[in-house]
């Protein structure tokens, strides 16, 4: 988990609890989407099961859905619809003089 911390650049703090297996419970407060993308990457050599691998390549394959869409400019153009139908709310709602 420490490799995970520094590759995220994100503090990683053991919790005081334990699994149901004995093994050490471990915290790491992520925000972004390329973050969530370096942590997924980096656990899924450790991962043993087949259904958490298959979980983990969804969120994956959501993340890699997420890029495409800022690539072709999602983030611009999704704010520029909200200032257009916040600029038509305040036309609207403006007082008749």
């Amino acid at each position: 988990m420490d490799k995970i911390g520094q590759l995220t650049g994100k503090k990683v703090v053991e919790q005081r609890r334990r699994t149901t297996a004995g093994n050490a419970v471990y915290r790491l407060n992520i925000t972004s989407w390329a973050e969530v993308e370096v942590f997924l990457r980096g656990i899924l050599p450790h991962v043993t099961g087949n259904r958490t691998r298959e979980k983990i390549n969804a969120m994956l394959a959501a993340c890699n859905q997420h890029n495409a869409w800022e690539a072709a400019g999602g983030r611009s153009n999704a704010a520029r619809i909200a200032n257009k139908a916040s600029q038509a709310s305040r036309k609207e709602n403006r007082p008749q003089t």
